[in-house]
């Protein structure tokens, strides 16, 4: 398994950034994390595993079940302020060269 490490930004960041490139190559992206705040990156086409300690095992938790939870798509979410929205965009372009230069194993 291949390490991905960028010295001064948030692993979530850098996941959040190969998501969205897989995604833009026309792949599905599971991201498996107990992390809640990849729901916001979750849609038809990125689904995460998250750890459910209580019942011993790891469960899916998809676009379906985003809606049902909170009654919106996680794009329209308001408790994702516009100022993560920007970072991530920002982050997104900063990274996208810097990743793609150094992760060969992903071929994008």
């Amino acid at each position: 398994m291949q390490v991905i490490k960028v010295d001064g930004h948030e692993a979530d960041d850098v996941v959040a950034t190969l998501a969205g490139q897989v995604v833009n190559k026309g792949f599905r992206v599971v991201i498996g994390s107990p992390d809640k705040d990849f729901k916001q990156l979750i849609s038809e086409d990125v689904q995460i595993v998250m750890p459910l300690p209580e019942l011993q095992r790891w469960s899916f938790y998809t676009l379906r079940h985003y809606r049902d939870q909170y009654n919106c798509d996680p794009e329209s979410d308001l408790s994702f302020s516009e100022y993560n929205i920007q970072y991530s965009s920002f982050l997104f372009d900063m990274f996208i060269d810097y990743i793609l230069r150094r992760v060969s194993i992903f071929n994008i």
